[in-house]
């Protein structure tokens, strides 16, 4: 009867869990689950949940497996779905059209504070499997959106499908520090916002998926296991 963990992404913090900014009771009624039977929350799973964040960056820190990683949140999800696409990793991410499809996930903030401060020792991993080697698409580090004064920067990297091996899942590690800022767009201000050379560490928030064309590609894109981890 225990209640699991659940990340509710509410002021960057983790819910009804304690945590170092206290607890948010409106998020679930406690005391009605409690009355019921449940025990809030079930303590194995917050152990692994604390173990996540501790053992970062010695260890790496999923953002991603078929489930967002502990503490981990999804900003945006627009026209994805998750699929089990095979046995070896069962449950990932697919668009569900790669003319105008694109996913957030945005880590908890003690996680993304330990990024931005190990970020010349840390790439950025993702499992990857194309179905056609003209598909391409960008990944990016993203600030917050602060409307037109201050857009959601982006470190952007371009993932091209004629790089790898076709049919096969393969995977992918992208050095933080090679990153290039690319502009931003705005969702708040609904306006996109030329290269400035503004992308601001202090702001990242979520690591970004962009799979918008002007025209549509033929063939599935299939993501799965991303996450930070130490070069």
């Amino acid at each position: 009867n225990n209640v699991p963990y659940c990340s509710w992404g509410i002021d960057g913090d983790t819910g009804f869990l304690k945590t170092g900014n206290g607890t948010f009771p409106d998020d679930i009624d406690k005391d009605a689950l409690e009355a019921y039977g449940f025990k809030m929350p079930d303590e194995s799973l917050v152990a692994k949940k604390n173990a996540a964040y501790n053992d970062f960056p010695q260890k790496p820190y999923i953002v991603y497996d078929g489930l967002a990683g502990k503490g981990a949140c999804r900003k945006m999800f627009w026209h994805l779905k998750s699929v089990r696409d095979d046995d070896s990793h069962k449950f990932c991410m697919k668009p569900e059209n790669l003319k105008d499809s694109s996913w957030s996930l945005v880590p908890p903030r003690s996680i993304i504070s330990k990024v931005v401060a190990n970020r010349n020792e840390l790439v950025l991993s993702f499992s990857v499997k194309f179905t056609d080697a003209k598909q391409n698409f960008t990944v990016s580090l993203e600030d917050s959106d602060g409307e037109a004064e201050l857009p959601p920067w982006r470190n952007t990297a371009y993932i091209k499908a004629s790089d790898y091996k076709i049919g096969e899942w393969v995977t992918v590690e992208i050095p933080l520090s090679q990153l290039k800022e690319d502009g931003a767009y705005s969702y708040k201000a609904q306006k996109w916002f030329d290269l400035q050379g503004k992308f601001d560490w202090n702001r990242l928030e979520c690591v970004y998926f962009n799979f918008y064309h002007e025209k549509d590609m033929k063939g599935d894109i299939y993501i799965d296991d991303v996450m930070f981890k130490l070069k």
